[in-house]
């Protein structure tokens, strides 16, 4: 019984992993053609991120990819999606991680059937994982959709 109170102890300083805030991906658009302009003015498809929790959370450390196979493939730069706050990376190509500017990773999202996940490196955490089936010809936009955190 003296071991319960250490342990409990130890565990709140270290963080229970269910508690740390999580985003997750609340839409996707593929095949952009109506929806937003990146800031070249391009119809760049797009990943709209969702901090559901109370609570900010700094996006250092978390990735996006379109490969099961490479989860780390986009990491995010130092910034930080306040709590209930949206933002959207554009899936361009163009990988730009410029602090205070609209962010892009280095894919873009396939027309095709895909692969789309959320993960943090340092946690093993996964926090939204999409299989889409294949897009339509005028675009697709999924969401919103959550995956439970494994």
């Amino acid at each position: 019984m003296r071991f319960f109170p250490i342990l409990a102890a130890a565990l709140l300083l270290l963080g229970w992993p269910s508690a740390w805030p999580a985003p997750i991906i609340s839409e996707f658009m593929t095949v952009n053609r109506s929806t937003m302009v990146d800031d070249d003015d391009d119809r760049s498809d797009w990943i709209e991120l969702f901090n559901p929790s109370g609570t900010s959370v700094n996006l250092k450390g978390w990735a996006l990819t379109d490969d099961p196979t490479q989860q780390t493939k986009w990491t995010f730069p130092n910034v930080t999606l306040g709590s209930r706050e949206y933002r959207v990376v554009f899936a361009s190509g163009k990988n730009r991680k410029i602090l205070n500017a609209p962010l892009h990773t280095d894919f873009r999202l396939s027309r095709e059937a895909g692969y789309l996940a959320l993960q943090h490196r340092a946690r093993d955490q996964l926090s939204t994982n999409h299989s889409s089936p294949a897009a339509p010809r005028r675009g697709r936009s999924c969401g919103p959709a959550r995956a439970p955190s494994r």
